[in-house]
């Protein structure tokens, strides 16, 4: 009987640690691409039924990791609103020392590694890149001027933005 009481004593302990275990896994993290809605709405607009947001497509989404640059589809009215693409960068940079993030207008062109498409390089809209070892930090809205070229032409427009912060 002694025997009989400690197997189940195991037993019983065996599944306490398993409960545990699966509580504290609940709270781990995942690689799920992040994904994020803007709160706010315009002065003067009127707020979208909550049965219209579940079927919109996210403001922004870290689509994918190559090396240190992060590949991020953010919508074209995302990368219209300086403060949204600055409370982005907080999220996706973090305390990174060496960073990159390419922004890309288009879910479906954003892409998922190197080298990327003409076609992709057309929805390429902005870019931001950072190295604290060297002090370099720079934001720049990139704007197609020859879509019919290989690789399109690119003109870069610097702006004052940053992780947590537009001027």
């Amino acid at each position: 009987m002694t025997i009989l009481l400690r197997k189940q004593g195991v037993g019983v302990v065996a599944l306490i640690v398993l409960l545990m275990a699966t509580v504290v896994c609940l709270n781990c993290e995942t690689k799920t691409p992040e994904v994020r809605k803007s709160s706010a709405t315009k002065a003067g607009s009127v707020p979208k039924q909550a049965s219209n947001l579940a079927s919109q497509e996210p403001e922004w989404r870290v689509v994918s990791t190559v090396g240190s640059v992060k590949m991020v589809y953010m919508s074209e009215e995302g990368l219209k609103d300086k403060f949204l693409i600055a409370q982005a960068l907080h999220s996706i940079v973090g305390s990174r020392d060496a960073v990159q993030v390419f922004f890309f207008d288009d879910r479906g062109n954003t892409p998922m590694g190197f080298p990327m498409t003409d076609k992709q390089m057309l929805h390429w809209k902005a870019k931001y890149s950072r190295n604290l070892n060297t002090g370099h930090e720079e934001f720049t809205f990139i704007e197609v001027v020859d879509p019919n070229s290989s690789p399109p032409g690119l003109k870069e427009t610097k702006a004052n933005i940053r992780p947590g912060y537009a001027g």
